[in-house]
């Protein structure tokens, strides 16, 4: 059993654009990193919920009755994934693990639905070593439940599969496209890559019968003038991955062929000259880092100053 191709490819799209932060990290392991994956921005969105639920319920064998695992990392994905089964008619059991043991009440650490005799799937949001999933599933066998799979939603750290193989339990990836930073950076900038490369693609393709000279350039700046309107709309819009795709080197080995060349090509077909598309490019990136931060003194007149980018570039 895996994740369908169409609904692994919408959760990465999903994690990347929402969940991946650059900066100093201090993960809960203790180790230090320079990104981190926040998959509560998918585990507690709408649209992430669906995803989520549609990829472990996908992996999910038949004979699992409950899902669960260690709370807050857990909880999310879990009572989803139940919720969503239940719609559609697969009954399925959704519980908590406490992270001390409760002093009233029920008391014991399993807060929700879990029986003796269940047959459980650990969940968590993101797991680095796969300690707290451990911990959650020796408090579900302790209370008489069966543990049978592990299923993560993002494994950073790549080593659940390999734990969980220890133990004898499956261990089916979600998000199989963090197996490492270098290969998380290189999907991160394929999907921004593929993105602006649609938007001015299309912006150029809508202005096909513009006039290439009217005598005083108006003609000419008018498929540059959409290109960079179309870029600074399309990176304003999505300012977190943008800059999470356009900072640091290029990984060009770890990208799809071609894929580089064919977003970069509009700035080659409104200039006719590889270095003046080079050059306009590097005016609209630099605009749209400057307008993001904030560090034009009056923004107000922004938009005259991208006007005075497309007729130079036309000339």
């Amino acid at each position: 059993m895996s994740v369908p191709p169409e609904v692994h490819r919408a959760l990465v799209e999903h994690l990347l654009r929402h969940a991946v932060r650059r900066g100093d990290f201090v993960l809960k392991s203790g180790r230090r990193s320079n990104w981190f994956v926040d998959a509560k921005q998918t585990t507690c969105r709408p649209d992430g919920m669906l995803l989520v639920a549609d990829a472990i319920l996908a992996v999910l064998p038949d004979d699992v009755t409950a899902i669960g695992g260690l709370t807050m990392g857990a909880d999310a994905a879990a009572f989803a994934t139940a919720a969503i089964a239940a719609v559609r008619g697969r009954p399925l059991k959704a519980f908590s693990v406490r992270k001390e043991e409760k002093g009233h009440g029920a008391g014991g650490r399993i807060a929700g639905a879990l029986d003796p005799g269940d047959r459980v799937a650990i969940t968590e949001d993101a797991v680095t070593r796969g300690v707290s999933m451990l911990e959650a599933a020796e408090v579900v066998r302790a209370h008489g439940a069966e543990v049978v799979l592990l299923v993560p939603v993002v494994d950073r750290g790549g080593t659940v599969g390999e734990m969980a193989a220890e133990l004898g339990i499956r261990a089916p990836s979600l998000y199989k496209h963090v197996a490492g930073k270098a290969a998380l950076e290189a999907e991160l900038v394929a999907v921004a890559l593929a993105e602006i490369g649609e938007a001015l693609h299309a912006a150029l393709d809508a202005g096909d019968g513009d006039r290439r000279d009217d005598g005083d350039g108006t003609g000419r700046a008018a498929p540059v003038r959409r290109l960079l309107a179309a870029y600074r709309r399309h990176a304003l819009a999505h300012p977190a991955l943008y800059r999470l795709a356009t900072s640091g080197p290029l990984p060009r080995h770890l990208l799809p062929p071609g894929l580089e060349d064919w977003a970069g090509e509009p700035f080659l077909r409104v200039t006719g000259d590889p270095h003046r598309g080079q050059a306009l490019w590097a005016f609209a990136h630099g605009m749209v880092v400057l307008e993001l931060d904030r560090r034009f003194p009056d923004p107000t007149v922004l938009d005259r100053t991208w006007e005075e980018g497309a007729t130079a570039f036309a000339r």
